[in-house]
């Protein structure tokens, strides 16, 4: 019964240590990590090796077709990316069935 009692006590502790190391180690990782890739990044684009971030940035699937059903109402019934442009298919409250193009860089809607 003692042995039991010692070793369900380490057990704690090892776990209370575990955690603690977790708590006070993780923010440290995680703050050195993003200090490191900023300046890979600032490394990158000074050698002219990366794109403009402009060009990187695109809307998600989903952000499309929220715009999409705020600005026409209606259901979603494809969706598609072609190039820059995602392709998205409404059935409307009224049962037409619209097709919408939006610019996957800024969000804008590019034809309807």
């Amino acid at each position: 019964m003692l042995r039991q009692l010692d070793k369900l006590t380490r057990t704690r502790a090892l776990a209370r240590w575990f955690t603690l190391i977790l708590i006070l180690g993780l923010p440290t990782v995680l703050v050195t990590e993003s200090a490191w890739a900023r300046q890979s990044g600032d490394r990158h684009e000074r050698s002219g090796k990366t794109a403009d971030r402009s060009e990187k940035r695109t809307i998600s699937r989903g952000q499309a077709a929220n715009i999409a059903v705020r600005r026409f109402g209606g259901k979603v019934l494809k969706i598609r990316r072609v190039g820059n442009l995602y392709r998205i298919k409404l059935v409307q409250p009224s049962g037409h069935v619209k097709q919408i193009s939006i610019d996957a860089s800024s969000g804008a809607i590019v034809g309807s």
